[in-house]
Order: C-alpha cells, then sequence, then structure tokens
C-alpha cells in the first residue's frame, strides 16, 4: 500500500484548488484564461484556427486554466514581439529578477534562445499560497506554421497536424493540473523526487500521443478549416483522416516493436534511441536516462488492454495527487511496477510478429465521451 501524500506546505495545495486549476470547466476560452499570444507580423488565421480546435479539445478534456500558445516569427523585429516579451515577464519565465535565467530586455533572439513546449511561469511563488502557474508553448514561426518546413504555403495537412500537437500539449497541461503543487515528474524537484507525483516519461508521453490522435480521429470532420480541402501528397490525394505525428495505439506499432526486440526491423524503420536489445525498464521513467524509444510509450496501450482507456487517461491522474504515480498505478492496473514492466516485455518477446495487438490495445472508434468521459473526473479537494 501507498501511503496518502501529506503537502509539505497545505497553503499551496489550497491555493491552486482555490483557483480551480484542477477542475475542468466548460465555458469559453477566455473564462478559463486560455490565450493565443502572437507576434505582430503573425498572420492572424492561426489564432483562427487554434480558437476552433481548441474549443474542440476543450470540449473533451475540459478547460483547465492558464493555458497558453505564444506564437513569433524571426524574422519580425524586436517590436513585433514586445506584447510576448511583456507578458513573460509577468509570468517570471525563464527566471525572476534573482534568477540567472532573468531575460530583462526580450528580443527576437531572446525568444529563439529560449523558445520551448510545454513550459510552465508563475505569477507568483511556486509551492507557496502566492502561486498561480500557467502552462505555455512557445513556438518559432517555422513549426506553428503547421509542419512545413520546405517552401509553399501550409496545407490542411499541415493545419491537421498543427491541431494534433496542440491537443497533445495541452493534455500535458491536463497532466499537470492534477499533479497540482507537487509537479508531475522528477524534474519538478529534481533534489526531493519523492515529492513529486513521480510520473514515468513512457506514460505522460504516451498517454498524451494517444489521446491527441484520438481526439483528431473523433473530431477532425466538425473543423471547418479542413472541411472540402484537398491535398495532393507525393502524386496522390491525402486522406485527412489519417493526419498524425507519430502513433502509439494502433496494430502497425505494435508489429513494429515485436519486430525490433527480434532484430528484425530494418535502417529507416529502426526508431531514434531502438536496438534490438531494447526493453521497457526503469530508465525509461527519467527524462534523463529514457532511451525515447517510440516502444516505451506503448506501454499505455498494454495498459489500456488489461484495464481500460479511461484508467489510462483519467482514472491514475485523478488518484495520484494523493497516492503518487505508482501507488494510483498499483490501485487501478493491479500490477507492481516490475511485475507489468515484465509482463509488457514478455508479450513483445513472445509469439509472432504478425500477432493482431490484444483486446483494448487500440483506442475505440466513435466519441471519446462514450469511453472516457474526462468531465466526469472527480479532482483532488482539501477534503478528499
Amino acid at each position: 500500500m501507498f501511503p496518502i501524500h501529506t503537502p509539505v506546505d497545505a497553503s499551496a495545495k489550497a491555493r491552486l484548488i482555490s483557483l480551480g486549476i484542477n477542475v475542468p470547466q466548460t465555458g469559453s476560452l477566455e473564462e478559463a484564461n486560455h490565450e493565443f499570444i502572437a507576434g505582430l507580423n503573425v498572420d492572424p488565421g492561426y489564432k483562427e484556427r487554434w480558437v476552433e480546435h481548441q474549443t474542440s479539445i476543450n470540449s473533451v478534456l475540459g478547460a483547465y486554466p492558464n493555458f497558453m500558445i505564444i506564437a513569433y516569427d524571426k524574422s519580425g523585429t524586436d517590436e513585433d514581439i514586445k506584447a510576448i516579451g511583456d507578458r513573460l515577464t509577468a509570468l517570471q519565465w525563464p527566471g525572476d529578477t534573482n534568477s540567472s535565467m532573468y531575460v530583462e530586455n526580450w528580443t527576437v533572439d531572446a525568444l529563439n534562445q529560449y523558445k520551448t513546449c510545454l513550459t510552465s511561469g508563475d505569477t507568483g511563488i511556486r509551492r507557496t499560497s502566492t502561486s498561480n502557474p500557467h502552462s505555455m508553448c512557445i513556438m518559432e514561426y517555422q513549426k506553428f506554421r503547421a509542419y512545413r518546413y520546405d517552401a509553399g504555403l501550409p496545407t490542411a495537412k499541415n493545419h491537421a497536424q498543427l491541431a494534433i500537437h496542440d491537443a497533445h500539449e495541452y493534455f500535458h497541461h491536463y497532466q499537470k493540473a492534477h499533479a497540482l503543487e507537487r509537479g508531475l515528474d522528477l524534474g519538478s524537484d529534481p533534489n526531493n523526487p519523492e515529492t513529486t507525483v513521480q510520473a514515468p516519461r513512457w506514460w505522460i508521453e504516451g498517454a498524451a500521443v494517444s489521446f491527441a490522435h484520438a481526439w483528431y480521429k473523433a473530431n477532425w470532420e466538425s473543423l471547418s478549416f479542413l472541411k472540402d480541402q484537398k491535398v495532393m501528397w507525393y502524386g496522390e490525394e491525402y486522406n485527412l483522416a489519417n493526419a498524425n505525428l507519430g502513433t502509439v495505439a494502433t496494430a502497425f506499432d505494435f508489429k513494429n516493436t515485436k519486430k525490433l526486440v527480434r532484430g528484425e526491423l530494418e535502417g529507416h524503420e529502426i526508431g531514434a534511441g531502438c536496438t534490438a536489445d531494447w526493453k521497457l525498464q526503469e530508465s525509461e521513467e527519467d527524462a534523463a536516462t529514457e532511451t525515447r524509444c517510440f516502444s516505451s510509450l506503448q506501454a499505455v496501450s498494454y495498459m489500456a488492454h488489461l484495464t481500460s482507456w479511461k484508467t489510462v487517461w483519467i482514472d491514475i491522474p485523478q488518484d495520484y495527487y494523493d497516492l503518487g504515480f505508482w501507488g494510483s498505478f498499483e490501485k487501478h492496473i493491479g500490477m507492481e511496477k516490475q511485475e507489468f514492466y515484465d509482463a509488457y516485455n514478455n508479450l513483445m518477446t513472445s509469439g509472432d510478429v504478425n500477432d493482431t495487438p490484444p483486446e483494448g490495445w487500440t483506442v475505440p472508434e466513435g466519441a471519446i465521451s462514450e469511453y472516457a468521459d474526462f468531465l466526469q473526473i472527480v479532482p483532488e479537494s482539501d477534503t478528499n
């Protein structure tokens, strides 16, 4: 049994709960303080599309307060990004006036240096009664212009990929919200990791990848900027239903991992960080030691097979403030960590490479709320 977490500073937890940080809202983007802040030389169409797809994402996942997309074009001037710089300074990002990271005067060059996604700022002091955290993506034009790095204007395919990207990053905001002041992973407090939820990287990323693609598949046809769009891709019409940024919960991924651990993947098929002797183990839990092999993220599909996607996406974060990730994992999966790792590795090394994935491995068709109703999550409070 895992002990119930006792906050180091109860006022820090109470502060975030009073702000509703971990409570899904159903109102407008403005009511949830969701913002798209752009440089003056950025095409307003990007914000218009973001408003539409973020509203759709929120309708499924819930609107958790204080989420920002910050977009700039490095070909612009320092004046073009002044409003962005002012906002980052107010959020004390990447550091306050006492920090070596403090930026006194924001410039385009400074944004180029510090751009990242997802990161967080705070108008108060983290883990205290003044905290007011914000999650944000700071993206330069070449990326937010919708994953088109070559010449020519972005297509509907590129806009679809950007929507998937934003759903992925917003899912991280959701994960962080339910960790409250504890912090989601080891990086939240490297010197005292036991104070954090200690969510492993394979779950953090695997859950976000699988949700983003499930949301897109169920909702892409409702996005006006994708309606009646025709995209040619290598001489053929591209099916926008298949837009992705790398999948996790598919039969193709399952087969590739089974081939990987047998040494049967070749050339470009072998993903970064992957080797024939790869296996799921504790080193995959920490950003400092993970291989980044795609196969680690598929552990969320194995969790779903053992239980459900609701468990992967909702039940685990619902309880990890109190129990920590691994306490919540044991409660809902019914296995200890090493037992789970051994079973996952055995699944991949046994049987045939052409085996179909076990039941529940892939995400169901249809509306997500039919099998995982995010709006029914029970947030941590001062009374539970």
